[in-house]
């Protein structure tokens, strides 16, 4: 199986989390999602989860940071497996 991950927003492109809005400083760190790539603060990106299936090593870490949202469609899909996927990126057979 090959996998596509997501392509990571830039850090210079956004000086703000994109789900509450606050800007990102010396104290205020910016984190991306691991499924949709975008930065949010840790707030907002407070989930980890296994995210093996999706490509991502287990070796060097067990969970992977994502946000708020993607963790709410990750468990949708787990929770219904026959549905169709509905986390932004595409998995390649």
């Amino acid at each position: 199986n090959y996998y596509v991950t997501p392509l990571w927003v830039p850090d210079g492109m956004k000086a703000g989390c994109k789900a509450c809005g606050c800007r990102f400083s010396l104290f205020k760190r910016r984190h991306h999602c691991r499924l949709c790539g975008s930065i949010f603060c840790g707030e907002c990106s407070s989930e980890w989860v296994d995210l093996s299936e999706y490509g991502y090593s287990m070796r060097k870490q067990k969970a992977q940071r994502v946000c708020h949202d993607c963790a709410l469609r990750l468990k949708r899909d787990r929770e219904m497996p026959l549905s169709l996927p509905s986390l932004p990126f595409s998995v390649l057979v």
